[in-house]
């Protein structure tokens, strides 16, 4: 026969204690890993975005400086590009191109090319070219072009959050596995022991070990299956020896009714055997179910 689940009111299934567990762990991971991630933007990424960018504009503005006041008639701008580019992967050209400007949605352009207009005191504009970032900057007699890598990326801290968020949804699901295993297991004992306890019949005592709380659950229900039994146990003792007690003195009073005298009414002898036949037939019920094998009603006692 297929069993139910069982439900709670209203008709929602009940969950385990793992599910519970494991939703509530789960929605503390989010909100850890939340908490993490903007303390991560306030404290460590953004000032190391705001550094980045400083320094990268002071290494363009002085690159451009020192290229203008260098003398364009000897070799000294070429060693110096290739100094630039050797050292800081800097690309200095004084050819202008026409290229496309760098994305408006990047946080650190934008970042980048305040700082470098702060310290030029003029507008710059970034370009994009060649996998590079160019920096158009205005120097004494025209203009200049300088490529870097892109560097910071905006992306990094969804990365950042997704990583956080994977490991912690696998701390969580390992932890709270092993940590709720340890308390439903007994549990699940305890369930098991408490649906097939039948009184004195094969009771086997719950191991009382784990945490405290489950040491006194078992210890509770261990001695409460004993007391049980032993009352079961004396229930049915003392019912089968009334039952066999009363064997003796209905055996008795069937002799007497044996030995009446003829002159006795016949139908009063006969209403005397039939209630000592329903007397017995109860004791023998009573006796049967002393013994566990169980019996049908008792016949109703018929009264004189």
């Amino acid at each position: 026969m297929k069993r139910n689940p069982p439900r709670l009111g209203g008709g929602r299934l009940r969950t385990s204690l793992l599910a519970r567990t494991n939703v509530v762990l789960a929605f503390s991971a989010v909100a850890i890993a939340a908490t993490a991630l903007a303390a991560l933007q306030v404290f460590v990424l953004g000032p190391m975005t705001e550094r980045s960018a400083d320094d990268e504009a002071g290494l363009v503005v002085l690159s451009a400086q020192t290229w203008a006041e260098l003398p364009d008639y000897t070799d000294a701008r070429p060693a110096f590009e290739l100094e630039m580019a050797r050292m800081h992967d800097l690309v200095i050209s004084s050819d202008i191109r026409d290229l496309p400007p760098a994305a408006a949605d990047n946080d650190y352009h934008a970042l980048l090319r305040a700082r470098i207009s702060e310290r030029l005191g003029a507008p710059v504009r970034l370009l994009e070219g060649d996998e590079l970032v160019w920096a158009e900057l205005p120097i004494p007699g025209g203009r200049l072009q300088i490529g870097f890598a892109p560097g910071q990326q905006d992306d990094q801290l969804p990365y950042v959050g997704l990583i956080i968020g994977i490991v912690g949804a696998g701390i969580v699901l390992v932890t709270s596995s092993l940590v709720v295993r340890r308390i439903a297991q007994p549990l699940a004992e305890t369930a098991g022991a408490v649906e097939a306890f039948r009184g004195a019949e094969g009771f086997s005592p719950l191991p009382e070990k784990g945490p405290r709380e489950l040491v006194t659950l078992a210890e509770s229900f261990n001695r409460m299956a004993r007391e049980i039994s032993t009352l079961l146990s004396s229930r049915t003792t003392l019912l089968a020896g009334i039952s066999h007690d009363l064997r003796t003195p209905l055996a008795r009073m069937r002799l007497a009714v044996e030995l009446l005298p003829d002159d006795v009414d016949p139908k009063l002898v006969a209403r005397m055997e039939g209630n000592l036949e329903r007397m017995d037939e109860l004791i023998g019920d009573a006796l049967r179910f002393a013994r566990g094998a169980g019996a049908g009603a008792p016949g109703k006692v018929v009264s004189n």
